[in-house]
């Protein structure tokens, strides 16, 4: 195996030249400094010793990738603000957990002086005894001193998405007649029919006309009767 090059002088011994040898390698492997460093790009093994880095103080390893991350992203900002409603609201939406805190002024009517109600939404998960307790144990972190939890009020949320259709579509209708001749009135003048069977349409016809010209024609003359 070749030598790779090092900064020893020539009358370097064998131990330090094999030394040299062996941790030549380590120029190979990657350091990618940056990406551990990113919450966002951090390596998902690696997220235990970044949240010990940004003094991330509740930690669970049940938590999802999302959460984890995002925990440790409003590590500092929540520190910054630690002790203000904005810092607990904050703290509640890392864990992706939907609900609010209600502090006693803003209550109707008005609660208890220096408490306050936490609101959580439920879906149709929930939440486990667990979480609720680390839920709890994020809230007294950032809280101010002087605030004390009064209630938890839970509400179950069902979400459902609306569907509008709609359909178009082209054709014709057909109707479908027997033919029947009709009277006036509308009934079927069946007994035409018959007689044209028996005697001929010609016939028929021919025997309708007669009646007609008979009837308003011939004796509405005059001279008929």
């Amino acid at each position: 195996m070749p030598e790779a090059a090092t900064l020893l002088p020539p009358n370097s011994t064998t131990l330090e030249r094999a030394a040299a040898q062996t941790t030549s390698r380590l120029d190979a492997l990657p350091t990618p400094l940056r990406e551990v460093w990113d919450p966002a790009a951090c390596p998902v093994g690696v997220l235990p010793w970044l949240a010990y880095a940004f003094g991330v103080e509740d930690w669970s390893p049940q938590w999802t990738e999302a959460q984890r991350r995002e925990v440790i992203t409003q590590s500092i900002p929540l520190k910054r603000h630690r002790g203000t409603i904005g810092a607990v609201q904050a703290a509640i939406n890392a864990l992706g957990v939907t609900g609010r805190v209600q502090e006693w002024h803003r209550q109707i009517p008005a609660g208890a002086p220096y408490t306050y109600k936490l609101l959580l939404e439920v879906d149709q998960t929930g939440y486990s005894l667990e979480q609720l307790i680390q839920l709890l144990q994020i809230v007294e972190r950032s809280k101010n001193l002087r605030s004390h939890l009064q209630t938890i009020i839970p509400s179950a949320i069902a979400r459902s998405g609306l569907v509008v259709a709609a359909i178009a579509s082209t054709g014709s209708q057909i109707d479908v007649t027997s033919g029947t001749p009709t009277y006036a009135d509308g009934t079927p003048a069946l007994d035409l029919l018959i007689d044209a069977a028996l005697n001929g349409e010609a016939s028929t016809i021919g025997a309708i006309n007669a009646l007609y010209l008979s009837l308003h024609t011939t004796m509405p003359a005059i001279n008929y009767w």
